[in-house]
């Protein structure tokens, strides 16, 4: 993992700001000074340090949450009435949601800190397979069915 990336991920500040604090030398992988924000790094054997203070990766954080209608799914939207993030308890509102579903949709999403799972799941190169279930007020129509398997 890329030491700018590990900071980022563990919380101690952004991806920009950790650019920041590597070259301005505050940062040091098993006590050297490193100024490369590319520097790899592995975050189970590497000791990383921020202004002498060690840096860890939190605990991944698995929630599955049974969205209702209403809510777009989105950490801010300024322009949404309601966002999924007002639906969980504060300490876990750092939590990312997986995927989207739709403003009315209603069903099931998970939310996790841990962004490799959240990529492979979204990512369409791992093909993973996704299934919904259509409630129609009417009849399906062959263009119905059409317009479904598009989406």
């Amino acid at each position: 993992m890329r030491l700018q990336i590990f900071l980022s991920h563990s919380g101690c500040c952004s991806r920009r700001r950790a650019l920041q604090l590597i070259k301005a030398g505050c940062v040091r992988v098993n006590n050297l000074p490193i100024s490369e924000p590319s520097f790899e790094i592995n975050p189970e054997r590497d000791d990383v340090t921020l202004n002498r203070k060690k840096i860890i990766l939190p605990e991944k954080t698995y929630l599955v949450l049974n969205k209702p209608a209403g809510f777009v799914v989105t950490k801010k939207d300024r322009f949404a009435d309601r966002t999924i993030m007002e639906l969980l308890p504060n300490k876990f509102k750092h939590l990312n949601p997986v995927g989207r579903l739709d403003k009315n949709t209603t069903g099931i999403l998970l939310f996790t800190n841990d962004g490799n799972l959240a990529f492979r799941l979204t990512h369409p190169r791992f093909h993973i397979t996704k299934t919904y279930i259509v409630n129609l007020d009417r009849k399906l129509q062959d263009e119905d069915k059409n317009l479904l398997e598009k989406v």
